[in-house]
């Protein structure tokens, strides 16, 4: 009969003997002892914790992906938004409606200013030095308040322009001079297709774009005047509790 007892233990493994009729004996050997490694080896966290080796890597942090995507969406927003009204980034360079504007870029500006009796008149008078009283005299009210800004109207490729500094940034914009047609057409892309902004923010819009006579007249008419404006904006006047005898 075969006896299995226990003989010793070493590094936490059981070494059994086994006698089989006081033959032979057969010792199983222990596993090797666990190896420690030295403490310097492992990485450790600014806490004091231990690191896996993937956490030795470097990565970028939920944070940093999250500031990455903000820009990225705040910079298609943004770019959506300036071909959404013609707005072109900031720059120095000359700013032009038309070519910003792809609802407005097939337009033939030079026939519909020339179709208009205003801007035709305008843009003849510009080629003459001083106008006779006679020719003053046959000018309609809308020709003569439109040749007063004369020092900053300049033709560009045969197109009525106005010249107008960027108060901000000191860029000089170059306004489309509009023929009464064009205005609200203008006005509904810088205000109904880009958000519904408030007066002065389309008006500031609609200025680095286009000129006419009265243009901030209009504008914030207009804006104010728009349907879904309004059911949006909340009431400015506040009704006070009326006026009640105090008890003694």
């Amino acid at each position: 009969m075969s006896l299995i007892k226990p003989t010793d233990v070493i590094s936490g493994t059981v070494q059994l003997s086994m006698e089989t009729a006081g033959v032979m004996e057969v010792h199983l050997q222990p596993e090797p002892p666990l190896t420690i490694p030295d403490q310097s080896d492992i990485p450790v966290d600014l806490d004091g914790s231990a690191l896996c080796p993937e956490q030795t890597k470097e990565a970028k942090t939920p944070e940093d992906n999250d500031s990455d995507l903000v820009e990225t969406v705040c910079a298609e927003v943004v770019l959506a938004c300036c071909n959404a009204v013609g707005v072109r980034p900031s720059t120095s360079e000359p700013l032009d409606a038309p070519n910003q504007c792809p609802e407005l870029t097939s337009v033939d500006w030079k026939q519909a200013q020339v179709d208009d009796h205003v801007t035709r008149t305008v843009t003849k008078a510009l080629g003459r030095t001083h106008l006779t009283p006679a020719e003053r005299a046959v000018l309609s009210q809308d020709a003569m308040r439109l040749l007063r800004h004369r020092p900053r109207l300049f033709l560009k490729n045969g197109v009525l322009h106005r010249k107008l500094p960027d108060p901000k940034t000191l860029a000089e914009w170059h306004q489309l001079v509009l023929p009464p047609a064009w205005r609200q057409e203008a006005w509904q892309l810088c205000h109904e297709k880009a958000g519904h902004f408030g007066g002065e923010k389309t008006l500031h819009l609609m200025q680095s774009r286009f000129f006419w006579v009265g243009q901030a007249k209009d504008i914030l008419e207009w804006s104010a005047s728009c349907p879904r404006c309004v059911l949006r904006k909340a009431p400015t006047t506040q009704t006070k509790a009326p006026l009640v005898p105090i008890m003694k």
